[in-house]
């Protein structure tokens, strides 16, 4: 490897995700090994787990640990992630994300390229090598679909009320349905009816008195 003279390293096998390796020396080095180590699980080099749904958990290395942010510029994977595993996890494209760990999981600039009839490819910037994980993230918001509570009471006609208190959507307006079902506005207008009534009973006892 040569200063300011751009190096490639290409891999075919097609259970590697790791397509290539491309970064520009800031210095000569002479030649240097890369490794692409396909893990079955989180590499023991990280202390955490990567967040997202993962794909493939990868390390790779260019010498021993060498190349850093002192020692290359312009740094990047590329990597592939079949179309099966996206549709199967319905995961979208623009969703997939190549992570590096240094002291924690960093999510890199992440571009698609290009396609073909089983894998979608990706480019990815760093600036240094060694665990990487392939993922697919999503920002959508979170449902509450398991913070719902449901309580039940009865009226004095005996009918059942279900009163359905949610993580964050807002309680339905309606005031009250043929099945018996009552809402925030009509339990309000009931206590606001109590509270009237007992101010009164007192004003009149205090009246009396």
């Amino acid at each position: 490897m040569y200063k300011d003279t751009n190096v490639e390293c290409s891999f075919i096998d097609d259970q590697n995700p790791i397509k290539f390796v491309r970064f520009t020396p800031l210095l000569n080095a002479g030649s240097m090994k890369y490794v692409v180590e396909v893990l079955k699980e989180t590499s023991s080099l990280a202390a955490d787990e990567p967040f997202g749904l993962v794909y493939k958990n990868v390390n790779i290395a260019v010498g021993s640990g060498w190349a850093n942010e002192r020692t290359v510029k312009d740094a990047t994977v590329g990597f592939a992630v079949e179309k099966e595993w996206l549709e199967s996890n319905n995961v979208d494209v623009a969703d997939v994300r190549l992570l590096h760990y240094t002291t924690e999981w960093v999510e890199l600039e992440t571009n698609q390229v290009s396609e073909d009839d089983d894998f979608v490819y990706f480019i990815a910037k760093t600036s240094s090598f060694s665990p990487f994980a392939i993922v697919g993230v999503s920002d959508e918001v979170e449902t509450f679909e398991d913070e719902v509570e449901v309580i039940s009471e009865t009226l004095s006609d005996d009918r059942p009320v279900e009163i359905i208190h949610e993580g964050a959507p807002e309680l339905d307006d309606q005031a009250l349905s043929t099945d018996g079902k009552i809402t925030g506005k009509v339990i309000l207008a009931l206590i606001f009816l109590i509270l009237s009534i007992g101010l009164i009973g007192i004003a009149e006892l205090r009246r009396n008195k």
